[in-house]
């Protein structure tokens, strides 16, 4: 089966850093820094993370009880695919790169591609609001890639998250192949449009939420 249906009518996720992607009035620093550090995960994720411990500094700077729902010992982190099927093993993967830092840093017992994009999906950068890719489109486009043992706890692990289609589809496709776990999402960056930013650094918990075939982010 296929379609809204199949999808969860929310899901929570969590963020650590916040982006604007244009300039605004009033925004001081933060937002360039935003827009440098959204940069450097796209295009260096591995050496990005690596250069400035990156992984450790998200440890540290998650509350004690953000840690507890996202991360640890029993938690195994699963990276969001991009838009396309992976070209070749050398394909860069920021998410896939961000995970195996995070289990380095004692995030996550282990990290698994347990999602694969089974055909391409239209990139929402680069879409217009009206052909940007659904929850649904994106929950027909994925397919479990890998089958594990049961898990208590899965964290889908993205780079960037905007509207959220994307993380509610991802944990829809694993709540359906391991509905004894526990899934969620986290992001490392949240975007927020149109806001002049105080600081970059702002760990938040929040929850997607459907509405027909759209997705709300709160916050």
């Amino acid at each position: 089966m296929s379609g809204s249906r199949n999808l969860p009518s929310d899901v929570q996720f969590a963020s650590f850093f916040v982006y604007t992607p244009r300039a605004v009035t009033g925004e001081g620093d933060a937002g360039p820094k935003s827009r440098r550090l959204v940069r450097s995960i796209k295009n260096e994720a591995h050496h990005f993370s690596v250069r400035w411990n990156l992984a450790e500094f998200v440890r540290n700077g998650l509350s004690e009880e953000l840690r507890e729902h996202y991360f640890g010992a029993d938690t195994t982190l699963v990276p969001m695919p991009g838009h396309a099927p992976l070209r070749d093993q050398d394909s860069r993967w920021p998410a896939h790169e961000l995970c195996a830092e995070f289990v380095k840093a004692g995030l996550g017992a282990q990290s698994l591609p347990l999602i694969e994009r089974a055909h391409r999906v239209s990139k929402a950068a680069f879409s217009s609001a009206a052909e940007r890719p659904n929850a649904r489109m994106h929950f027909e486009s994925f397919r479990c890639a890998t089958q594990i043992g049961p898990s208590e706890r899965i964290t889908v692990v993205d780079d960037v998250i905007t509207r959220g289609a994307t993380m509610l589809a991802a944990v829809a496709v694993l709540q359906k192949a391991y509905p004894a776990a526990t899934v969620r999402g986290f992001a490392l960056i949240r975007t927020m449009s149109d806001v002049a930013l105080q600081n970059v650094t702002e760990p938040v918990e929040g929850s997607i939420v459907l509405r027909g075939d759209e997705t709300i982010r709160r916050p």
